[in-house]
């Protein structure tokens, strides 16, 4: 039976240092057409220090310390996550950053050096993994087992190239106009009116 995608809000109410945000979305398997323009995605929101969360959300407004956005793809489904985390008082105002990038992508795109950026950090990733034997091995046994072949580097360099500008967009937006996972844990009793108002907040972006 294939996996099913529902979302929804969760939380935990004990207060710890501190406080974690994961926001998660349905992501297109490993056979999906958008498979490489979630890697492409994830890379230029949340990939490095160069992508739209570090710069905005730890760099300019101070908020955490740690921001990553990641997209796992597998058969039949996937999962695009964003993890982040801050002190509990600064929650709120970290949630509503992520969520207004996230919202300005899907309505507005990403600039042409910000897709330039990330498939050239992806590309890199992929040709610099053939350098280790045991890289190259895992490679291969993903391959076979997702494909049943080798997919050869000049293939995989060449579905890279494809991603254009209008893909990403359309892919931010799927994201949005979809059903959100949300999960607060750290900020005590008021976690879980937290995780409830993100997943509320996306819906009316939609």
């Amino acid at each position: 039976m294939p996996a099913r995608y529902d979302g929804g809000a969760r939380a935990f109410d004990r207060r710890f240092e501190q406080s974690h945000l994961l926001l998660g979305f349905e992501g297109p398997s490993y056979h999906a057409e958008e498979f490489f323009t979630a890697q492409v995605f994830s890379g230029l929101f949340g990939g490095g220090m160069s992508s739209r969360l570090f710069q905005e959300v730890r760099e300019r407004r101070g908020l955490c310390y740690s921001i990553y956005s990641s997209a796992w793809s597998l058969a039949d489904t996937g999962l695009f996550s964003i993890h982040a985390a801050t002190g509990a008082d600064m929650m709120s105002e970290l949630s509503d950053v992520v969520v207004s990038e996230l919202v300005a992508v899907a309505r507005t795109g990403a600039g042409e050096a910000e897709v330039a950026r990330a498939k050239a950090q992806l590309k890199a990733g992929l040709l610099m993994g053939l350098e280790s034997s045991s890289a190259r091995a895992e490679q291969m046994a993903r391959h076979l087992i997702g494909h049943d072949r080798l997919i050869p580097a000049e293939e995989l360099i060449a579905s890279v190239e494809k991603v254009g500008i209008e893909d990403v967009k359309a892919f931010a937006s799927r994201l949005v106009s979809g059903v959100p996972s949300v999960v607060v844990v750290g900020s005590g009793r008021k976690s879980r009116g937290e995780a409830t108002r993100i997943a509320e907040m996306i819906g009316s972006k939609a």
